[in-house]
C-alpha cells in the first residue's frame, strides 16, 4: 500500500503542525506557514486569513517571527498589505523568512518584508515585475509577458491576416465587411479573448507602482538603519532599497529566472543559508507540503475531467496556513 493511500490529509496536515513545533523550538522563535500549492496564489483573500490568524494566535512571547513560505506568486498588492501585516507584528523584533524552495514573484515581495531571507540550496526567488490575472486560465502571468504577446499578435495580424485580407478583395471581389467578418474576426476573437488588455494599457505605471511598494517594505526592515543584521547574514554595503527593487522589477528579461542563494546575496539582500538540523527541519517541511499537494491532486484529477479545477481553500493549522484545492474530507 502506497504512502499516499494509507494516510490522509489531516495526517499531512498534524506533521505539519509538528515539524514547525520543532523548528520553532529549536529557534526560539513564532513560526508561521505560509504555503500554496502550485494552483493557488497569493491573494487578497489571504489577508483576511492572515488577520483572523493573527488574531487567534498569541506571537508575542519569543523573540522574533519566522515566516515559511513556499509559493509561486500571485497579486503584488496582497503580498505587500500580508508583509506590512507581518512587520507591525514582529515590531522591533526579528522578521525573517524561510524560503525551503521557492518564493516567486509576489512571494520574493514578499519575502522582502523581512529583516533577512533564509535560504536553502535549492531556494528560488524570482523577479517581482508586475503580474495580471488571466480569468481564462485563472492563473497570473507576467505583464510583460501579456505585452509582449499582445505586439507579436499585432505583428501576425499585419503580416498575416490584412495580408489574406486583401487578397480575398482582390481575388474574389468580396466587399469588404465580408471579408473582414470571415478572416478579420475569427483571428481576433481567438488571439485576443485571453489577453487582458485593459492592464496593458497601465504597464508602465504598474512598473512604478510594484516599485515602489517593494522599497517601502526594504525599507521598513531589511534597509533600515537602525537594523542590527544577525552574524552570519551578508549585506553588500554599497546597495540600498531603491537599487535592489529596481534590479528586481526591472532588470530580468525573463520572469521565470531561478534567483538562488548566491544571486540573492550579491543583488544586495540580507541572505542566511540554513544548516544543520534546521535545515533538515525546514526540508520536512517541505517534503511534507509536497505529500500532501500530491495526495490532494491524485484525489482531484477525476474531477477536473467531470468539473474543471476545484476551488481553492485555506487549510488553517496551529502553526500557519496551507492553501490548495478544495477536497472533501
Amino acid at each position: 500500500m502506497s504512502e499516499s493511500t494509507s494516510r490522509g490529509p489531516l495526517d499531512y496536515l498534524s506533521e505539519l503542525d509538528n515539524i514547525s513545533s520543532e523548528l520553532e523550538n529549536k529557534r526560539g522563535k513564532h513560526i508561521i506557514l505560509m504555503i500554496f500549492h502550485d494552483d493557488a496564489f497569493i491573494t487578497r483573500d489571504v489577508v483576511d486569513d492572515l488577520e483572523f490568524f493573527l488574531e487567534e494566535h498569541d506571537l508575542s512571547s519569543k523573540e522574533g517571527i519566522d515566516v515559511i513560505l513556499h509559493t509561486l506568486g500571485g497579486d503584488a498588492d496582497a503580498a505587500y498589505h500580508i508583509g506590512i501585516l507581518l512587520q507591525k507584528l514582529a515590531g522591533e523584533r526579528t522578521l525573517s523568512f524561510i524560503v525551503p524552495r521557492m518564493a516567486k514573484s509576489a512571494g520574493t515581495l514578499l519575502a522582502c518584508s523581512g529583516d533577512k531571507i533564509i535560504m536553502t540550496p535549492i531556494s528560488e526567488l524570482g523577479p517581482v515585475d508586475p503580474q495580471v490575472y488571466v480569468e481564462s486560465t485563472r492563473t497570473w502571468v507576467s505583464a510583460k509577458v501579456v505585452r509582449d504577446s499582445f505586439g507579436q499578435t499585432l505583428e501576425i495580424f499585419r503580416d498575416r491576416v490584412i495580408k489574406d485580407l486583401l487578397r480575398e478583395i482582390a481575388g474574389k471581389g468580396y466587399e469588404i465587411s465580408e471579408a473582414v467578418n470571415s478572416i478579420v474576426k475569427p483571428f481576433a476573437e481567438a488571439a485576443l479573448s485571453g489577453i487582458p488588455i485593459t492592464e496593458l494599457g497601465h504597464y508602465d505605471s504598474l512598473i512604478n507602482h510594484v516599485r515602489k511598494l517593494l522599497v517601502e517594505l526594504l525599507s521598513n526592515k531589511m534597509f533600515k538603519q537602525s537594523s542590527i543584521k544577525p552574524e552570519g547574514s551578508v549585506m553588500q554595503q554599497s546597495s540600498d532599497a531603491d537599487s535592489v527593487a529596481y534590479t528586481l522589477v526591472s532588470e530580468y528579461s525573463y520572469h521565470g529566472k531561478v534567483i538562488h542563494l548566491d544571486e540573492a546575496k550579491k543583488l544586495g539582500l540580507c541572505i542566511e543559508e540554513l544548516s544543520g538540523e534546521e535545515r533538515k527541519l525546514a526540508f520536512d517541511l517541505y517534503k511534507t507540503a509536497r505529500k500532501f499537494f500530491k495526495f490532494v491532486d491524485e484525489l482531484i484529477i477525476p474531477m477536473k475531467a467531470l468539473i474543471g479545477s476545484p476551488p481553492i481553500t485555506v487549510y488553517p493549522l496551529k502553526h500557519g496556513l496551507v492553501y490548495g484545492p478544495k477536497i472533501e474530507e
